[in-house]
């Protein structure tokens, strides 16, 4: 696969027509004007300048950062710097690769994907040399840095401008020669949908991403030169980043909540769990899953929000002991619940086990309610007996003539016949051997 070498023969050209070559040109991609540096502990991440040389040499420091990503609506970006013209003359990238491994199961010691330009394909997907690869990782070797990401779930051409990549001048002269950036991108109907052939998983919006970038021998793995001077994925890898629609943040404790907002709503950047409770931070300052808007949740209105509360909802059970289970299915996890298994009785009232089992302390919920009131088991609370309860009195309103409540014992039979609205209201007028009429 590997094409000869022949065609660097115009490489002496003078730098001025590589700054030709690489001038600004119309993409098929539109590539972003702003970029996310990878940094290791909010710190730009680099790489030596005597680790390896030319084209294959990923180089950086703190001010002028080694990689870069970022995201719009359409893409996912990756940008690498490295010590020399990673192309020919004829404008085909030389026979080596360029990629960042990606980990996206918040697993900081497997690579799921690698992003890659490939230099050593003879025939890309416009039937021009090189192309720009999605790979998958089925077979992991937990913190390899040069894991094989064997299988291929898509393949764009790599032809500037009409592909995928593209080449331009950076503006760091780390070896006293021109350096160059290496754009590519990804579409993100792949990353979100690929192709089920593969068998590669979806990364779903919203899910913090680490990085590790460098150069490649065989275009299937980064093996030539890391960046950073880390020999395992895990200390290598970058900060977790949250991409979106309009760009990439930091988010370096991988809980889905950026840092920006995290240092806004007080809680803590690099901890996923800021109170220690067992429930992630994106959850706690969630009204409902744990996608965000993040807000600041107060559930018992104490003062403290519950990512910093140990028990939110004030019941005396312990955040980390209810979890974040939703027992009763109502939508509200039981850490935020006053009644998680909805039987009429507060969780204060029960026992652990109690309180996630409607049939403790009684099998029959409305038994927990006082004389004359019934449980709703919908709310867990205790209701009078007409109030629209199964069992106790539920009035069925449908778009016809009538309507029929059943079990009023208050007035009679409870029979109702509304034949002017259909609307299911029942209006006491006249009480006259159990019927009510709808006046």
């Amino acid at each position: 696969m590997a094409r000869s070498r022949t065609r660097g023969l115009l490489l002496s050209l003078a730098t001025l027509g590589a700054i030709s070559a690489y001038g600004p040109a119309a993409n098929a991609v539109t590539f972003p004007l702003v970029w996310t540096p990878l940094t290791q502990a909010a710190v730009p991440m680099g790489d030596v300048a005597t680790d390896s040389s030319g084209e294959r040499n990923i180089i950086g420091d703190a001010a002028n950062p080694a990689a870069y990503v970022a995201m719009d609506a359409t893409h996912l970006y990756f940008r690498v710097r490295v010590d020399g013209d990673p192309k020919f003359a004829d404008g085909t990238f030389r026979p080596l690769g360029w990629g960042c491994l990606i980990d996206a199961d918040a697993d900081p010691k497997t690579v799921e994907f690698l992003s890659i330009v490939n230099g050593l394909e003879s025939k890309g997907p416009d039937d021009k040399p090189d192309q720009v690869e999605w790979r998958y990782n089925s077979t992991k070797t937990p913190d390899a840095i040069d894991d094989n990401v064997e299988t291929l779930v898509q393949a764009y051409a790599a032809t500037d401008p009409t592909g995928n990549a593209r080449v331009t001048l950076a503006p760091t002269t780390f070896s006293g020669n021109p350096d160059y950036f290496i754009d590519w991108a990804i579409p993100l109907t792949v990353i979100r949908t690929p192709p089920s052939a593969s068998g590669a998983p979806a990364i779903p919006a919203g899910t913090p991403m680490r990085f590790l970038c460098g150069s490649s021998l065989g275009a299937s793995r980064v093996d030539s030169d890391a960046m950073g001077t880390a020999t395992t994925f895990s200390t290598g890898s970058s900060d977790p980043l949250f991409c979106g629609p309009t760009g990439c943040i930091l988010d370096r404790d991988g809980d889905g909540v950026p840092d920006v907002e995290e240092i806004a709503l007080g809680t803590n950047p690099t901890n996923p769990d800021s109170d220690g409770d067992g429930i992630r931070d994106n959850v706690e300052l969630s009204a409902a899953g744990g996608a965000g808007p993040f807000l600041r949740i107060d559930t018992d209105l104490d003062g403290t929000i519950d990512a910093l509360d140990t028990d939110s909802d004030n019941d005396t059970h312990l955040d980390s002991v209810e979890t974040a289970l939703d027992s009763d299915g109502d939508g509200k996890g039981n850490w935020r619940d006053l009644d998680s298994d909805n039987d009429c009785v507060p969780d204060r009232s029960e026992t652990v086990a109690g309180l996630r089992d409607a049939t403790v302390p009684s099998a029959t919920p409305t038994s927990n309610c006082g004389s004359g009131l019934v449980c709703d088991t919908t709310t867990g609370t205790c209701v009078a007996p007409d109030s629209g309860v199964v069992d106790t009195g539920i009035v069925v309103g449908d778009s016809g003539a009538s309507d029929t409540a059943v079990g009023d014992g208050a007035t009679g039979d409870g029979t109702v016949t509304d034949g002017a609205t259909g609307d299911g209201t029942v209006t006491d007028g006249a009480v006259t051997d159990g019927a009510v009429t709808d006046g």
